[in-house]
């Protein structure tokens, strides 16, 4: 084993102990700490989204601002109190079998049903 923890091979092996860092950690800039902090902001927003256990798919009509052109996508909708949510992508269909991708679909389906269709603003 050489000086940087590799064995003879090259590989830095499971039982080789930790190289140490030689790294120098710097000092964020002030753009990166703001950049840090709307991030911050939007993952809690994410993860407040995402503990509700009351979302259901939407269906959402678009306008696409320079054609005019209206669309529909599928959205993953979360009623909140302080105001609704709703991802910023689309929604698509997988599934590890077709039972799956099917069991999706209807439960798209019986979404749209009882939800109807709301702006993406």
């Amino acid at each position: 084993m050489n000086s940087k923890g590799f064995d003879e091979y090259g590989y830095y092996g499971e039982n080789n102990p930790p190289l140490p860092s030689t790294d120098k950690i710097r000092e964020m800039t002030e753009e990166e700490r703001k950049a840090s902090i709307e991030r911050e902001k939007a993952n809690s927003v994410v993860s407040k989204a995402m503990t509700n256990s009351t979302w259901h798919y939407q269906l959402m009509r678009h306008k696409n601002t320079m054609s005019g052109r209206e669309y529909y996508a599928i959205h993953e909708y979360y009623p909140m109190e302080d105001g609704d949510e709703w991802s910023g992508a689309a929604c698509y269909v997988d599934g590890d079998s077709v039972e799956d991708v099917k069991w999706v679909l209807q439960a798209m389906l019986e979404d749209i049903e009882k939800h109807g269709v709301k702006d993406y603003e």
